[in-house]
């Protein structure tokens, strides 16, 4: 798990597995970019649970090629969280994430990073970057 607050080397330590000049990842949850001296660390959030942000907004990212860069736009993906509740309901999958798609809210912080936790319940305002 990667976040926002990782240290800068340890994303550089990932560009060493590949020749890529932009890594995009997900898993983490939280959306984040982040350059690592001339190359990218790109995490568009999850799409299927919301960022811990308080909101029940899920994340994902456009990326859109210009001439002389790559932009990419964070976007909010409003969706029909009662439904996915009960599909969960349906499949016996009442836990504490069933209730994070209302809350925004993530039932377990203990993989998160200190500053992170501190962020809990606060909306999620990520700008669009030009690399």
């Amino acid at each position: 798990f990667l976040f926002p607050s990782s240290d800068d080397a340890l994303l550089a330590e990932q560009f060493q597995h590949t020749d890529a000049t932009i890594i995009i990842a997900g898993h983490s949850g939280i959306p984040f970019s982040k350059k690592v001296g001339a190359k990218l660390w790109h995490n568009a959030g999850a799409i299927g649970m919301p960022a811990n942000d308080g909101t029940a907004n899920t994340w994902f990212s456009l990326m859109s090629l210009g001439q002389q860069h790559i932009k990419i736009e964070y976007q909010k993906l409003h969706y029909s969280y009662p439904q996915a509740q009960q599909a969960m309901v349906s499949a016996g999958l009442s836990n504490g994430y069933m209730e994070a798609l209302s809350t925004g809210l993530w039932p377990s912080v203990d993989i998160l990073p200190a500053p992170e936790r501190r962020q809990q319940g606060l909306a999620l305002v990520p700008k669009a970057l030009c690399f």
